[in-house]
């Protein structure tokens, strides 16, 4: 059963532009692994320092395994949090109609 994952970020000012080209780094990383079935980036027009990834992956499996070894092991992440000035918030959806 495919999920989509809804990831919302929020730059600390003046962090736009480095936030969203580590942002477009991982998802040529993740869209290359296995189950990864779409993978988009949006930036909130009313807020710029706005973005929410929405991915559509094969299993919540295939999701892990790749976060896991392209984004966590890679050091992807950190780079990731250190220009945030809020916490990271993902929800998981599974299809149901």
């Amino acid at each position: 059963m495919s999920i989509t994952t809804v990831t919302q970020f929020h730059a600390a000012a003046g962090h736009e532009e480095t936030l969203l080209e580590l942002k477009t780094e991982g998802p040529r990383r993740m869209l290359a692994a296995d189950g990864c079935e779409a993978f988009d980036i949006l930036r909130d027009q009313s807020d710029p320092q706005s973005f929410v990834f929405v991915q559509t992956w094969a299993s919540r499996e295939a999701h892990d395994d790749a976060f896991g070894q392209l984004i966590l092991a890679s050091g992807h992440l950190e780079k990731v949090l250190a220009v945030l000035d809020e916490g990271v918030t993902q929800n998981l959806y599974e299809v149901v109609s």
